[in-house]
């Protein structure tokens, strides 16, 4: 059987990126995927039990460490300092947004110059999507049609904090390239205009409420793929190998940086 084409929009903080990228080139090892990045080299982070103050990576060294990972299949790299967060009601939904109508951007103008995708993937550099490292090999060859996103329901993983907000589409979205293109259409109407009030709106509701908007601007469905996620934090135990460390850096997400006890 043909391989499928993929094409992976890396987007947002780079924050544990060096961890994570090992499992994220293995999760897409049976296609043919390229790679197109965008992050930020300021690190945030919120509700951790243990404070961490913004983090400022070397933009040299996710360069480095990018295309040591991912190698040539890398075809666009951007590393972008992160956007000035001292305005009360913008916080990193903003930056956030515009990481990734970037890498999504820089895909889709790839594709117009001649390229070829069955699937255009969002994916956050910080995020194991599993519990396998190969869970993403159930998306079918093709997408189902132009009007459909693959994403990850909170309510699915059981995810505290997550499902009240709709979901963790920030971590993983997935359909054909029109289906991107429609999002990315969606997500400029509704970010390009917002007001301080609507940001402020949008940190309260979650970046998952605020993407569901796009879909809908678009008259796109999300439709879940049942997997989990586990988000990688810097107080985390990082020496543990990544291969072997899914389930342990999914419990410290859930009981240690959103305070389950």
């Amino acid at each position: 059987m043909t391989r499928s084409r993929v094409a992976v929009c890396l987007f947002g903080q780079y924050r544990t990126g060096d961890y994570c990228l090992p499992w994220i080139r293995e999760q897409w090892a049976s296609a043919d995927t390229d790679y197109y990045v965008n992050v930020k080299r300021g690190s945030t982070y919120g509700n951790l039990s243990t404070k961490i103050d913004v983090e400022d990576h070397d933009a040299d060294d996710i360069r480095d460490s990018v295309r040591t990972h991912l190698g040539d299949k890398v075809k666009d790299l951007q590393v972008q300092t992160l956007d000035p967060l001292t305005t009360p009601g913008y916080w990193h939904y903003a930056p956030m947004f515009s990481s990734m109508q970037r890498a999504l951007y820089s895909c889709l103008r790839a594709i117009a110059e001649g390229e070829r995708y069955d699937w255009i993937v969002l994916q956050r550099p910080d995020v194991l999507i599993g519990p396998e490292v190969r869970t993403l090999d159930k998306l079918p060859i093709r997408p189902l049609d132009d009007t459909s996103i693959f994403t990850i329901d909170g309510h699915m993983g059981q995810i505290f904090g997550e499902a009240r907000s709709g979901g963790v589409h920030d971590m993983l979205l997935a359909g054909s390239p029109a289906a991107m293109n429609l999002l990315i259409a969606g997500s400029f109407e509704t970010t390009a205009g917002a007001t301080l009030q609507d940001w402020q709106k949008f940190f309260f509701t979650g970046p998952n409420m605020l993407l569901r908007k796009c879909a809908d601007q678009a008259n796109l469905k999300l439709l879940n793929l049942r997997a989990t996620v586990a988000v990688v934090r810097p107080t985390a135990d990082l020496a543990l190998p990544v291969f072997s460390s899914f389930e342990y850096h999914r419990k410290f997400w859930t009981y240690v940086h959103k305070g389950m006890t």
